[in-house]
């Protein structure tokens, strides 16, 4: 322990001195020095009364209602204000209605929220009070200088730091000011110095990083990860705004403080004391344990009776504070842990941290050796010779006692300065570690980790979850994104089955749509999608430090984040390269008139960006046909227009293709492409596990259906999560595939008709019984794959393009919206390994079209050799050595860098 006494003292008394002089013109002449115990501006100062004002937070009531104690002692009287919610939490602890401690007479304003608004909720608890304490504040001092004599009026405040709005309210009524630093000097020295960081382009305006790595600001100070700044770490990133300009305002108005005390040493902190040496420190502040500290939570004493019967240096003490939040699964495991050090353990889990049934747990897991309690006199803990190390939030409060008390800490930061507390600890002075081991240690290296991101269809999100699969089996842990909605049908849809993997973590935000809205309508849920996720997005790559981003083209919005997070974004394209390239030709297209801004045709002509890349009718654009109504497709063309700009932020383009079909069209992509494709789940993946993603539970039955069936036999027939067909032409389908004379295997999703309930389906099972196979979803690479399998009947999305070509099935064409029609120009134009359906007049598919269309595809063998060839050339890229293969690694090692 270190010999703090004597440096705090002078200091208190130096404040002290401030507060004589204050009284000065007020009090009569000094009577003479009589006793020598006490200074004797004291003698004078005819108990000068403070007005203490702490931010509404336990860590900063706490060391504030210390100092008060303390100036009680030296002969001021204190005026404690809280707002009211917290006053009623410390009286409520104390279970007393005296309001007055020991000498600090406890008063309360409100904070503009309500009896039933979350205070946790920093930023928004920051915005309600610095509009509402000012005049609250105001009267206050008005109603006590109003009603005291004139030698007991209030003369100084005291205000936290990150209260200085208050400043300029003392000044009006002619009170002097002090500010109090409940952080270190290095934090307070880092808040002062944002404008330098500012123009030396650390920060932006905004106060987050332009660059990744440490900081330090002067070479006596801790070092922080830029990404850690104590402003980005609040709470939920949406509320950084109002956090960082509180600040801003705070150090605008310090210098009407005529001096800042800290809760600090200045033999701990020279660097920062050397920068800012009017900072007086006033630290390790400490009571007496019979002095109440304004706690929220009624401290549990009998966890002194159990500290004594401990041996000597035993225990593993374990708080982290008032705010800092675990969900249950953490809560266990760290209940794990800690039974795993055979040690005994005190450990605080405060009210609200865990529920009831959760808390129970807790309790018979740490009994007979650990004790668990709701909250604790901590600083008597600390100094009990029992206490070994403690486990820790490194919240400054608890830094400092546990300094005071010369406990070793084990720290787990959580957010805001506790990340710099942290450096202090384990970098600078040595006293402590972190929870995770240094790489050293550890076992084996830390799992990069990596978030996807997928457009909310089952068209998006299945590449991306086959690639998750891949990253996995490379040693990678993924965090997988998908919007409630999507996250509900998932987990319904694997019916019990674990909901992912091993290494894929599976979490969910809003989309913004109403529970019925229509999530069919592209262009409308695209448009709601930033709003809706970009703030969740933003605080999750934050609280579990993700370095790299795969998001769909998509969901490109979140390249924003990128100089805000310092997060790295790969984008991934779910339809083909040219399609991509096409997107790019866009701005062009409407500068030449072919279409409009609301994607109507104004001059019907071929698009064709290269001769060995598709060409598809201005009609047929993805943008023209896949909007439900002009806003719908006016929001799409400006979602695809408006990121074009914002692409160079991506580090790359991710493309489920492969270079020898799609070289040229990866040529013309803005920005360097890996292609990766034909993609499909790892053959070490389980099939429970490949079925996570799909929103409708697969029906494995139809295997063995097929199992039964001739090889080279077997019509299959799907046209994805979107395709919509009326009575008519489901009818027609029906009646065609009859007609073809061969089994079939069709894949009737829900909702994929018109007007066609469960009775027509049965209805036809009975009529094909025997002769074919109806289902609501399939295990579609494991179909394509059976020998069984002759061709396939598709809507020619490019996952299903890119999964027959990898299998070798040619397939017969019948695109319904948005790429599908470029796809199939690729499939029977430039391939060759598939035929087109074609409407009659009436924009019929008729069942005589299908029957002679599969007839013709099985019987042209110029097609089938083209597949074969095709089917060659996608397998040799995916293997070992092959092009795809090597784009694989390529993107592996990039998502490994930080």
């Amino acid at each position: 322990m270190l010999p703090f006494s004597m440096l705090s003292s002078v200091e208190l008394l130096f404040l002290c001195e401030y507060h004589a002089q204050s009284q000065a013109e007020l009090l009569p002449p000094r009577v003479p020095f009589q006793d020598q115990s006490s200074p004797p501006f004291l003698m004078a100062m005819a108990a000068p009364r403070v007005l203490v004002l702490p931010y509404p937070a336990q860590g900063h009531v706490t060391p504030m209602m210390e100092l008060s104690h303390c100036l009680v002692e030296h002969g001021v009287k204190v005026t404690f204000v809280n707002t009211e919610a917290n006053h009623g939490l410390i009286l409520g602890a104390l279970a007393t209605g005296d309001s007055e401690f020991g000498g600090v007479d406890m008063v309360s304003i409100p904070d503009g929220l309500g009896c039933g608004e979350d205070r946790k909720d920093l930023a928004r608890l920051t915005d309600s009070f610095s509009k509402f304490m000012p005049a609250e504040l105001e009267k206050l001092i008005a109603s006590i200088n109003a009603d005291e004599q004139e030698r007991e009026k209030a003369s100084w405040l005291i205000a936290d730091v990150n209260m200085a709005w208050a400043f300029p309210v003392a000044k009006k009524h002619g009170l002097r000011t002090a500010g109090f630093c409940p952080s270190s000097a290095a934090m307070f020295a880092m808040r002062i110095k944002i404008p330098e960081m500012i123009s030396d382009g650390v920060l932006d305006e905004r106060g987050w990083p332009k660059r990744r790595g440490t900081f330090r600001l002067a070479p006596a100070m801790p070092a922080i990860d830029t990404s850690e700044f104590s402003w980005n770490r609040a709470g939920d990133a949406k509320g950084q705004p109002i956090i960082f300009q509180l600040i801003l305002q705070n150090n605008a108005a310090t210098h009407l403080a005529e001096t800042i005390v800290c809760n600090s040493v200045q033999e701990l902190e020279p660097g920062a004391f050397a920068l800012f040496p009017g900072v007086l420190p006033v630290g390790p502040l400490s009571v007496s344990s019979d002095k109440p500290v304004g706690g929220f939570w009624a401290e549990d004493a009998s966890c002194a009776a159990w500290l004594d019967a401990q041996p000597d240096s035993s225990v593993v003490y374990v708080a982290f504070g008032s705010l800092a939040a675990y969900d249950a699964a953490q809560l266990v495991e760290l209940a794990e842990g800690l039974l795993l050090t055979s040690r005994p353990f005190l450990w605080v889990v405060r009210p609200g941290l865990a529920g009831e049934h959760l808390l129970e747990q807790l309790r018979r897991r740490a009994a007979p050796r650990g004790r668990v309690v709701s909250w604790c006199p901590q600083q008597s803990v600390l100094a009990h010779p029992a206490v070994a190390c403690f486990l820790t939030h490194c919240g400054w409060n608890s830094t400092m006692e546990a300094v005071r008390s010369g406990v070793p800490l084990l720290c787990w930061p959580y957010f805001t300065d506790q990340f710099l507390n942290q450096s202090y600890i384990c970098d600078v002075w040595g006293t402590g570690l972190k929870v995770h081991p240094p790489r050293s240690m550890a076992s084996s290296p830390q799992r990069p980790r990596v978030m996807m991101l997928p457009l909310a269809a089952q068209g998006h999100v299945m590449p991306l979850m086959e690639l998750s699969h891949l990253l996995v089996e490379h040693g990678f842990e993924v965090v997988f994104v998908n919007t409630d909605f999507n996250h509900a049908r998932i987990i319904t849809a694997l019916e019990g089955a674990a909901p992912a993997p091993v290494g894929i973590d599976l979490i969910s935000f809003p989309d913004g749509m109403a529970p019925d809205g229509d999530r069919t309508d592209i262009g409308k849920l695209l448009d709601g999608l930033p709003a809706a996720m970009l703030g969740g997005l933003e605080e999750t790559i934050r609280s579990r430090n993700i370095r790299w981003v795969v998001a769909d083209v998509s969901m490109s919005f979140v390249l924003e984040l990128v100089p805000k997070v310092g997060v790295r974004v790969a984008l991934f394209s779910t339809f083909s390269a040219a399609n991509f390239a096409l997107r790019m030709h866009l701005p062009k297209m409407l500068e030449d008139g072919i279409i409009d801004e609301t994607g109507n045709v104004k001059r019907n002509e071929r698009v064709q960006l290269n001769p060995k890349m598709p060409a598809i009718d201005a009609s047929k654009l993805p943008w023209i046909t896949i909007g439900k109504s002009p806003e719908s497709r006016r929001a799409m063309i400006q979602s695809a227009i408006t990121t074009i700009p914002t692409l160079a932020l991506a580090e790359t383009i991710v493309c489920n293709t492969f270079q020898e079909i799609e070289s040229v069209a990866l040529a013309h992509l803005p920005i360097p492409a890996v292609a990766i494709g034909p993609l499909e789940a790892p053959k070490s993946t389980s099939s429970a596990s490949a079925a996570t993603g799909h929103f409708w539970a697969q029906d494995v039955t139809c295997l063995r259906w097929l199992d039964a069936q001739a090889p080279g036999s077997v019509v299959y027939v799907a046209f994805g999560s979107l395709t919509v067909f009326d009575v008519e032409r489901l009818q027609e389908l029906a009646d065609g595939l009859v007609l073809t004379g061969r089994p079939f295997l069709w894949v009737v999703r829900p909702n994929f008709a018109y007007g066609v309930g469960e009775g027509w389906i049965d209805g036809f099972r009975r009529r094909v019984a025997g002769k074919g196979l109806i289902v609501g979803w399939a295990p579609q690479q494991r179909v394509l794959s059976h020998p069984s399998v002759a061709c396939f009947v598709t809507h020619c999305g490019w996952n299903s393009t890119m999964e027959a070509v990898r299998h070798g099935v040619p397939l017969l064409c019948w695109p319904y919206f948005a790429d599908q029609f470029f796809n199939q120009t690729y499939i029977c134009d430039l391939w060759g390994v598939g035929l087109k359906v074609c409407a009659d007049g009436r924009g019929i598919v008729t069942k005589e079209e299908i029957r002679d269309k599969v007839e013709r595809l099985l019987g042209d063998e110029e097609i089938k050799a083209r597949t074969l060839a095709l089917k060659s050339a996608a397998c040799a890229s995916v293997a070992d050595g092959g092009s795809s293969h090597q784009d694989l690694l390529k993107l592996v090692n990039l998502l490994r860098e930080n």
